[in-house]
Order: structure tokens, then C-alpha cells, then sequence
């Protein structure tokens, strides 16, 4: 369903508005009590584990083989320990972690400290052992905050500023033999679990150097120590057994700075140290120093603005020269414990890993990442089921995994993924919209329908709401229809189905509710009060507009605002997300520990009811906006079902079809895509004339997602008959799985019918036309070939839109006598043949496609047609070159080619001058007759054919006749 535009916040519909205002949330309500709410039956919701992905950890604390974790990418911590190198991880009894403050980690013990706790006036001391992973119950200690502890001892200063040191197993109280030198400098305090305290003093000369510090072993008993030990340059100290490591940096401009070793037992004797020449440090005004201490180590770390450079030094009292640690920028050393060895996380390995810092300064593997319950990005949710998005594969994604779950009234169903990694999705009724970072995808029940742009500034996919979606614009939003089409652009605060909520004056806190699908405006009549101290709505749903104020203490009040009836409601905190007549409120809120929470509840404006939501570790929330609530935590997706809310008929969200049916086509479909907002039964579409008649009745399938699909109307009636053109009325009667009644308009009215007797529901129109699409265009068509008998010529018809379109041939024949069709030449080529001879020829080319108009295309004429010539015209030969009076000689003409080839024979007796006489007959033979005596004979050839150019061929002369 609609909400906010995607942000890293708890609950996301209204967190681009209200990011400011979550720091007030905690701190203008502290000390507020909100209104009570009323507490849900147990057993209402419905819970599955989130999965788990691989976690990019921060190391909270080392101690011994004990290392604790934070492997929480949120504003809530998730504690994973290990005392086995990751062999397996335990979550830990985390009191006094998650609200306190981490103050020792030695001996295979965490101490934190919880101050200001019961009535203010004490501290609460909690103790994390590592061997047995449980947490010791708490000791009360009679001070409001706390220096330092340890599992021994607690450090404070009472009301006069004197130093104070409680006993944690006795409860014995001493004041200590400590004043600062500086008693308006801080004090950092350490204690090193034995029977003194170390008190550092660290000061810094005006132009920001470090100046001389100091350094005082305080017994716990109260007595004196031995004396106090003044260090130029002190930036940092750390204690450990019976020594002290502290750092001093150069108290000139020098890049140089010393590690130093003092024992507790020679205080005040001189200190063993090693000196590091820091290269690219060269002002010491803007550095930062970080230095702890393990039983047979110490790291040092030394941040500039060249960088941060970390040395790890052997040994104790005759220590190591410091060796680099071969870390890289995204290395994270653990400064809190004493471990065997540093601690290191290295996220940039592959895969990354909790390490070990060795003497040479290098990292060696100690055991992978654990794994960690996803966070989830996104959460919507519909009648049938949950969308979301997590920070799977790792939590360092850029993008990510898109996931959903069926739902129902009893269980939560298995999680498949049928989309790609995204940015942000939203769903609704059927359709999903996901945002993969270069597109908007858009599936119906699963399956992929299209792309539409993302738009320059960025969209808007979990503002969803039937078959309409928000984008930015350059100074607005625009409102979307599915297939990409703009339909408004505005300053837009909300959108329900075809509703949306316009900030139309801002100056003047004005807000108009716009039906997209033409229906009146509303103005939504704001108090007066409202607008004078400030208000903003950022919420549609059903009748009521939802937004936020704050009063003249800076507190918050989310309101509520039926623009139909001007009811106006308000309750304390502000709006997450909301549905019909109700509306999710977080608030400022103490725990049962006394820790301040943000709290979660479900309040109906109308009748003032609320429920409270029992996890206060609630990130994502969403509603499917009439009875249902999912949130994640920190380790679990909960469904729950709302008993607060109102109960009213389901609402048409939107109506999504062609713009008409055209009958031009035979193959023609209407189809109508209903969106709403509740599960639907399977229903009936009727479809009335202008006369109100019926002329066809549907059955509509069942929709538990809240959709109505599968409708299509052909613009036949029941017989099967073409309908006449005109306008037409759909009227959909389909009643809610719930029983909450029929199908009412976005609105809440019904187009038709009585609620009485079940026969209300909702109409559109539909315009059915007979008209073309279009004119198919083409190109005027050439012919390749030549113009002569028996040659192939070729129509090329260039190109014809819109794809799809046939095409069709005829050729024609110009004479002098005009132009006519040639029988059966139609296709795009064409043989010449005798009949054309002395013609000229064309081809005329017609484009069709359904519903489209034709077009006809005719090519220029060629040129005349002109005869062919034989391919093939051999020689003739006579068979006797030798005759004599009385043979019969005869001639042999060879292959002519193309065949067949007419063949005609003349014969010819030539004198010795060379005249030729021609002989009787046209046969291939021929008599010699005594007259032919002394002439020599020759044949002469002549092929024939139809289209051709007639040719002869003459053979050789034979010898002189013979007589006989």
C-alpha cells in the first residue's frame, strides 16, 4: 500500500518529512506520559525468523579467548560472543550493554555501567563473564554517574567534587587521596583490577599542542600514593597489571611522538620508552591518539591528517621498538580488553574476518564473520502477502534482495524471490514496482508486464496505490498511470488509488484532495491552530488525510483529518503508517528497565481506541491499510491483525483499460485490470447499452490479493454478434472475502445498486469504435532486372510500417492501347515474356494489416521491352561432303538454345563463280540431282521463337557434285 518515500528510518512512509523531527521525538517528550493504550490479546500475531546474512561486525570488547561482537548494522545492537575462535557464537545476557556504558574488559569479564538509574540518584554495575555467558544481577551503586568500574570497584565524585571509591562486594564507600592538578581539567580514571586507580590528567597548550600532563597511582583504600608524575606531552595512558603505558607526543611542531613503560612498584623512577618518528606528521595540533594495553602488548595508533598509521609493541618492561601493523584504511583495531593478542577486523578480505595483530604486525585470521539477521529496507504489504528488501548477500550491498511471502489469517508462508535486486519496491493489490537502480519493473502477480522510466529526479514505487504511482519532477511530483502516462503534476503529499493530496498554498497550509479519474475536489478544512503553529499532511487513505504538528513545547501530535466530515483528532507522537480510519504513531516511551524506547501503536482517530504494538525493537512497519500490521525487529517479521480499526467495504483503487475496443479487428479484447483494496470473491462484470440494456455478463475471477484479473471483453454480445458502436457502461458487483460488503468507489459511495440487497458495486465506461488504427505507410517500389524476354525482374518495395504489415503484388503491361493487369503475376517477381515484347511493365505493391487502412504503391514503368536473342546458334554441317548424282545429303543444325527452337532449312548449289541458286525444298535432307553437277552445295539454318530475334546460320560448301 501507499507510504513515504524510501529512508534509512524507523517506519518509512512519512520519513522524509519527519527526519528532523525524530531527535525531538526522544528528547522534547522526556518526562511526557502518553495516553494509555490499550495492550492487544496475545496470540494475534504471527512471527517467522528473519534470515540471516553475513555481518560486517565491530568488536565491542576482547578479553582472554572471549571476544564480543556487535554485529548490528542499525540504532539497536545485536551481541554475538565467542570464547572459541568463532567455532560458535552465543548471544549474550546484553543487559547493561544495550543501555550502558562499556567500562573495563579484563580477566574474561565486561563491566558497563547504566547511570542515572531507579529515581537518578544511582548507577547500576552489570558484569558480562565470557566463561559462562551470563551476566551477574546488578550492583546499585549511590551515585548518578560513574567515572569508571570494574568487576571491584567503582570510581566517582560526589556533590563537593571529591573522589569516591565503592566496594562492589562489600558495599564499603572511601574517599580517595586525589585532587587534580587542575581541578577545572577532566579526569579519565583506570583501573587496572588491583588495589589502586590510575588518574590521568591531560592539558594542551593555547595553540592546541600537547602540554605537560599528569599521571597519579590513587590506592583504593584511601590512603596516599606515591606521588604524582608530571609527562610533557601526555596524550594517552592505559594500565595494565602492574605497569603503566602511556603515550607523549613532541610538545613542539615535530612528528615525533614516544611510547613509555612505568612500573607501579618504582613509580616514580624513570620510565623505559620508544621513540617513533612519524612520517608526514608534522603539526601535532590536529592529532589523535589511541593506545591500549594487553598482557605482553600495547597498540598505538596515531591519526593526522596524513592519515592513521598503527604500531603494535612487544613485551613489557623491556619492550619492543614499535612495528607497524600492516592494516588497511578499512582495518578496524579494537582498543577495549586484553585479549592474548589485538583484536582486528578486516572487512576487505574475501571474504572478511576477525584477526589477530602478531608481534611483526601482521593479521591473521581468527574466525569469518558470523552471520547476522537480515535488516530489512523496505516492508509492504497486501491482502495476500509481504514484500520487502534486505541487506542480503552481506550488509555492505549497494543493492537489494527483493523477497515476498504469502500470508493469511493463520500462517506466514515460505519466502520466495521472483524479482531482481532493487532500490526500493512497492506493491499493491496485484502489482509490484521495483526500482533495480536504471528502471521501474513492473510485475502483475509475479510475472513481468514492462519497464517505465525512473524519471530524472528519482520515483516514488512505494507510493503505489492501484493502478497510479508518484515521481519527482524538478520542483514537484508528478502522478503516474502504469503504463508510464503523467496524469498530474503537483505538489503532492498523498495518493490513494485515483485520490491524491495536493499541497495547493503553501503560505496558507492549503490541501485539496484530486481525482485523478475526474471526479469533484475536496478541500480539506485544516483548524485554524493547526496552521498558525505549523503543520504538515503527508498521508492518504480512504477519507482521511494524516500528518503531523508540533506544539509550543516542541512536542509532537500526529493528526488526523476526515476532510469529508472536518472531523480533526490528534495523539501524541508521530505518524509511521496508516489505513482506513486508523493510523500507526510512534512515541517517546520508557521500558520496563527504565530505558527510554520508542514505542509503537495502532490508534483509531474516530473512536480514540489504540492498541499498542509489544516489540520495542520495531524497525520497518507497514499496513495493508484495513486490518493488518507487519513490522520487523531486530530478529523476527511479525504480522499481526489489527482489532482498533474500522471495518467498511472494500474500495476501488482503480480501473486500468484500453481507452475503447475497436471492432475493426476480428481478434480484438477489451481487457480490464480492477484494483481495490481488500480480497474480493469471484464477482460478475455487466456490460448495459446506452439504453441500459444488457448486452453481455462476465463472471470475474476471485481476487485474495485485492485484484480483479481475467477480464476481457471482445465487443460481442450474447449471441456472439458485433455490439454497435458507442459508449457502454461496465457495472462490477463483487463482494469482499470478509464479508464487509461489495466493491464501493474510491470514494466510499456505490456507482449503482442497493448495499440493502447485495447489488451495489461500481461502473466505467467503455467507447467501442470501428475505426482503422491507422494508414499502413510505404514506399514507392523500384524494379531490378531488364526488360527483355524470358529476364526475371525483381519489385523491391522498400520499407512499410507498422511492423507486421503483408504485402501484395500485381504487375503490369502499358501499351499503346493502355495499361492492364497480367494474369497471375503476383508475386514480387516476374518473367518476361513474348506477349510483353514491345511493352513496358510496372508492379504496384499493396500493404495490410488488420484494423489498419491499406496503401498501394505503383513503381515506375520500365523501359520497352525488347526480344531476346539465342543464347545458343551453332554452324550447320553436311553429312556427306563429297556428293555425287543421286545421294541424298543431309544437314545436321545442332543445339539451339533456350529450346525449343523452331528450325527451317534452305539448300543452295553454288557455281564456281560463287553465285548460289536455291534448291527445291526445306527439309534437313536433300536429293542431288543430275543438274546439280559440278556445284557445290550449302544449307542455311534458321531458328524461330516466339520473343526472339529471328537467326540463320549457313554451313560450309561441300565438294562439286559428282556424277553418277
Amino acid at each position: 500500500m501507499a507510504r513515504a518515500p524510501h529512508a534509512r528510518t524507523r517506519g518509512r512512509r512519512h520519513a522524509a518529512r519527519i527526519t528532523a523531527a525524530l531527535g525531538v521525538l526522544t528528547l522534547a517528550l522526556t518526562g511526557l506520559v502518553p495516553a494509555p493504550a490499550a495492550s492487544a490479546e496475545d496470540g494475534t500475531d504471527l512471527r517467522v525468523n528473519l534470515p540471516e546474512t553475513t555481518s560486517l561486525p565491530v568488536v565491542v570488547a576482547a578479553s582472554g579467548e572471549g571476544v564480543l561482537l556487535d554485529v548490528s548494522q542499525g540504532a539497536t545492537p545485536r551481541y554475538r560472543a565467542t570464547t572459541d575462535d568463532g567455532a560458535t557464537f552465543t548471544t549474550p545476557d546484553d543487559r547493561g550493554l544495550t543501555d550502558g556504558r562499556l567500562t573495563t574488559a579484563r580477566d574474561g569479564r565486561l563491566v558497563s555501567v547504566v547511570p542515572g538509574d531507579g529515581d537518578g540518584t544511582t548507577s547500576s554495575i552489570y558484569t558480562y563473564d565470557f566463561a559462562t555467558g551470563t551476566t551477574a544481577d546488578p550492583v546499585t551503586v549511590p551515585a548518578a554517574d560513574l567515572l569508571t568500574a570494574d568487576d571491584r570497584t567503582a570510581v566517582f565524585t560526589d556533590d563537593t567534587g571529591a573522589y569516591e571509591a565503592f566496594d562492589l562486594a562489600t558495599g564499603e564507600q572511601r574517599a580517595l587521596a586525589y585532587a587534580p592538578q587542575l581541578p577545572e581539567e577532566d579526569v579519565a580514571v583506570s583501573l587496572g583490577g588491583g588495589t589502586t586507580a590510575l588518574m590521568v590528567q591531560t592539558m594542551s597548550t593555547a595553540s592546541g599542542l600537547a602540554a605537560t600532563g599528569y599521571l597519579d597511582l590513587v590506592p583504593l583504600d584511601g590512603s596516599a600514593g606515591p606521588g604524582r608524575v608530571a609527562v610533557p606531552g601526555l596524550v594517552a595512558a592505559a594500565v595494565r597489571g602492574d605497569q603503566v603505558v602511556y603515550a607523549q607526543a613532541a610538545t613542539t611542531s615535530t612528528g615525533s611522538q614516544s611510547l613509555c613503560f612505568r612500573a607501579l612498584g618504582t613509580w616514580l623512577d624513570a620510565p623505559s620508552c620508544r621513540t617513533l618518528k612519524v612520517a608526514g606528521l608534522r603539526d601535532q595540533r590536529y592529532v589523535g591518539v589511541d593506545l591500549a594495553a594487553g598482557p605482553d602488548w600495547a597498540l598505538w595508533s596515531i591519526s593526522s591528517d596524513a592519515g592513521t598509521a598503527s604500531w603494535v609493541v612487544a613485551g613489557t618492561t623491556s619492550a619492543a621498538g614499535p612495528v607497524a601493523v600492516q592494516a588497511t584504511e578499512e582495518t578496524e583495531l579494537s582498543w577495549i580488553g586484553d585479549p592474548g593478542r589485538p583484536v582486528a577486523v578486516v572487512p576487505d578480505g574475501d571474504p572478511g574476518f576477525v584477526g589477530s595483530v602478531a608481534d611483526d604486525g601482521f593479521i591473521s585470521k581468527r574466525f569469518g564473520f558470523p552471520g547476522t539477521p537480515v535488516v530489512e529496507s523496505v516492508l509492504e504489504l497486501t491482502p495476500d502477502r509481504v514484500t520487502g528488501l534486505d541487506n542480503r548477500p552481506t550488509v555492505t550491498t549497494e543493492d537489494y534482495q527483493a523477497w515476498q511471502r504469502s500470508v493469511s489469517a493463520t500462517a506466514i508462508g515460505e519466502e520466495q524471490t521472483p524479482f531482481p535486486r532493487g532500490l526500493d519496491v512497492g506493491t499493491s493489490g496485484a502489482r509490484t514496482l521495483l526500482d533495480d537502480g536504471t528502471k521501474l519493473r513492473l510485475y502483475d502477480r509475479g510475472d513481468y508486464v514492462r519497464s517505465l522510466s525512473p524519471g530524472t529526479y528519482g520515483s516514488l514505487p512505494g507510493l503505489i496505490s492501484g493502478p497510479y504511482f508518484p515521481a519527482y519532477a524538478l520542483s514537484y511530483q508528478q502522478a503516474l498511470s502504469v503504463d508510464g502516462k503523467v496524469l498530474k503534476t503537483a505538489t503532492l503529499r498523498g495518493l490513494f488509488g485515483s485520490l491524491v493530496l495536493v499541497r495547493t498554498n503553501a503560505k496558507l497550509g492549503r490541501y485539496d484532495v484530486v481525482d485523478l479519474a475526474g471526479g469533484p475536489s475536496v478541500r480539506v478544512n485544516v483548524p485554524v491552530a493547526y496552521r498558525v503553529q505549523g503543520f504538515s499532511l503527508g498521508g492518504l487513505w480512504g477519507d482521511w488525510a494524516f500528518g503531523y504538528t508540533f506544539d509550543s513545547s516542541g512536542v509532537p501530535w500526529t493528526l488526523a483529518i476526515n476532510y469529508r466530515t472536518d472531523e480533526v483528532h490528534s495523539r501524541y507522537g508521530l505518524p509511521v503508517d496508516y489505513g482506513n480510519g486508523f493510523v500507526v504513531v510512534k512515541y517517546a516511551d520508557t521500558a520496563e528497565d527504565g530505558s527510554d524506547v520508542l514505542g509503537l501503536e495502532v490508534w483509531n482517530p474516530a473512536t480514540g481506541q489504540a492498541e499498542s504494538i509489544p516489540d520495542t525493537d520495531w524497525d520497518q512497519v507497514v499496513t495493508d491499510g484495513t486490518a493488518r500490521l507487519a513490522y520487523s525487529t531486530s530478529s523476527e517479521l511479525v504480522l499481526r491483525t489489527l482489532d482498533v480499526v474500522p471495518t467498511s467495504a472494500p474500495r476501488l483503487l482503480g480501473a486500468f483499460a484500453p481507452a475503447s475496443l475497436n471492432l475493426i479487428t476480428a481478434a480484438r479484447s477489451w481487457p480490464l485490470e480492477l484494483d481495490t483494496t481488500k480480497a474480493v470473491e469471484a464477482g460478475t462484470l455487466t456490460i448495459t447499452d446506452a439504453d441500459g440494456e444488457v448486452v453481455r455478463t462476465l463472471t470475474t475471477e476471485a481476487g485474495p490479493d485485492g485484484s480483479v484479473r481475467g477480464i476481457a471483453w471482445d465487443g460481442r454480445d450474447e449471441d456472439g454478434e458485433d455490439v454497435p458502436v458507442g459508449d457502454y457502461t461496465w457495472q462490477l458487483v463483487a463482494a469482499a472475502t470478509d464479508g464487509s460488503g461489495n466493491v464501493v468507489g474510491v470514494d466510499g459511495a456505490s456507482d449503482v445498486g442497493e448495499e440493502a440487497d447485495g447489488t451495489n458495486g461500481v461502473t466505467g465506461t467503455v467507447h467501442v469504435i470501428r475505426e482503422y488504427l491507422g494508414t499502413i505507410a510505404g514506399a514507392t517500389p523500384t524494379i531490378s532486372g531488364t526488360a527483355k524476354v524470358d529476364r526475371t525482374l525483381t519489385a523491391r518495395p522498400g520499407t512499410w510500417t507498422p511492423g507486421g504489415t503483408s504485402l501484395g503484388y500485381q504487375w503490369y503491361r502499358t501499351t499503346s492501347k493502355g495499361t492492364t493487369a497480367i494474369d497471375a503475376a503476383v508475386t514480387a517477381t516476374y518473367k518476361v515474356t513474348s506477349t510483353d515484347v514491345g511493352a513496358r511493365l510496372s508492379v504496384k505493391v499493396t500493404g495490410q494489416l488488420e484494423g489498419w487502412k491499406p496503401t498501394a504503391k505503383t513503381s515506375a514503368k520500365t523501359s520497352t521491352v525488347v526480344k531476346a536473342s539465342f543464347t545458343q546458334t551453332p554452324t550447320p554441317t553436311i553429312d556427306d561432303r563429297t556428293p555425287t548424282v543421286g545421294d541424298t545429303v543431309s544437314a545436321f543444325a545442332g543445339t539451339w538454345e533456350p529450346a525449343p527452337v523452331g528450325l527451317s532449312y534452305t539448300w543452295y548449289k553454288v557455281s564456281s563463280s560463287g553465285k548460289s541458286y536455291v534448291l527445291p525444298g526445306s527439309g534437313p535432307s536433300y536429293e542431288v540431282k543430275a543438274t546439280d553437277a559440278k556445284y557445290r552445295l550449302k544449307v542455311k539454318v534458321t531458328g524461330t521463337k516466339a520473343g526472339y530475334t529471328t537467326t540463320s546460320r549457313t554451313s560450309k560448301l561441300t565438294s562439286a557434285v559428282a556424277k553418277a
